[in-house]
């Protein structure tokens, strides 16, 4: 519940910075705070109200990564990659922002090299993971992932495991994630 009030007063704060920047501001902000709702229910509603906003009233990195967001809820990796892409190709992206829209990348990268085995995916997901754990709401779920990323396929190391496993504990000492990383570095015999 924190994390989601958390994120919706983000958006809050990011819709208003929108909205004295430039013209249509004030509805991608007001499609931001409604696509965030409908995110938690309806992951295909959020994206039909983030596209009619993207359509109607211009690119806006928010937007983008709630769109990527939405389309990986619905297994979409490939439109969560175009939406990342969008977003990261915007000027002037903050730090926070920036490791946001690279955890939505580094996630629908990963989730595709499971799907297909390709290793320009496996590296891909590898890099983005590791720039979202720099900064942003995202860190400990980009550092959770990388941990489990070293295992698949054979291009990961166990001193990469290890270096990410102890981000997660440091950044989550007791909480889920520490909890999930730890039993799986036990299966492991690690």
């Amino acid at each position: 519940m924190k994390t989601s009030v958390k994120r919706i007063g983000a958006a809050l704060c990011l819709g208003a910075l929108m909205a004295c920047s430039d013209g249509g501001a004030a509805e991608r902000s007001t499609a931001a705070e409604e696509a965030e709702v409908q995110l938690a229910t309806d992951a295909s509603a959020a994206l039909h109200t983030v596209r009619s906003a993207l359509d109607d009233h211009g690119a806006d990195p928010a937007l983008s990564l709630l769109a990527a967001r939405a389309c990986l809820a619905l297994d979409r990796r490939g439109e969560a990659l175009e939406h990342a892409a969008a977003g990261l190709d915007a000027e002037d992206l903050d730090e926070d922002m920036e490791s946001e829209l690279e955890w939505a990348r580094g996630t629908a990268l990963m989730g595709r090299f499971n799907e297909l085995g390709s290793s320009a995916d496996w590296r891909g997901a590898n890099t983005a993971l590791e720039t979202a754990t720099r900064a942003g709401g995202r860190r400990v779920e980009a550092a959770t992932l990388l941990v489990f990323l070293q295992d698949m396929g054979n291009l990961g190391t166990p001193a990469r495991r290890e270096k990410f496993a102890k981000l997660v504990y440091e950044l989550d000492t007791e909480g889920k994630s520490a909890e999930k990383v730890r039993a799986y570095l036990a299966a492991w015999g690690g």
